[in-house]
């Protein structure tokens, strides 16, 4: 079963889990474009001293958490387009499929 298709058959948890990734998106990103700008600047005014002092390390950790931010966001919009496509074909009650 793919994965897209587990999502379908659980919308309730299809909703959590949409809930649960925009929230880390959130906060994954909340100041990393500050901190990016940040830290580049610091090693490019201090240079190989501040690569020795852990910006080359920071900058690394940065582009991860982006990436994995990223990955997550991802996530967010698949379960956001399950649930759109849920919610489009499922039957109302009280209305007649023929019309």
């Amino acid at each position: 079963m793919r994965f897209s298709e587990f999502l379908y058959k659980h919308p309730l948890l299809t909703f959590m889990l949409m809930v649960v990734s925009g929230l880390t998106v959130g906060t994954l990103t909340v100041n990393i474009f500050y901190v990016l700008s940040q830290n580049w600047e610091f090693i490019s005014r201090h240079g190989l001293m501040a690569l020795r002092e852990g910006a080359g390390l920071q900058l690394l950790e940065l582009v991860f958490t982006g990436t994995v931010s990223m990955f997550v966001f991802i996530l967010f919009k698949v379960t956001e387009s399950v649930l759109v496509e849920w919610l489009k074909n499922r039957t109302r009650p009280g209305r007649n499929e023929a019309a």
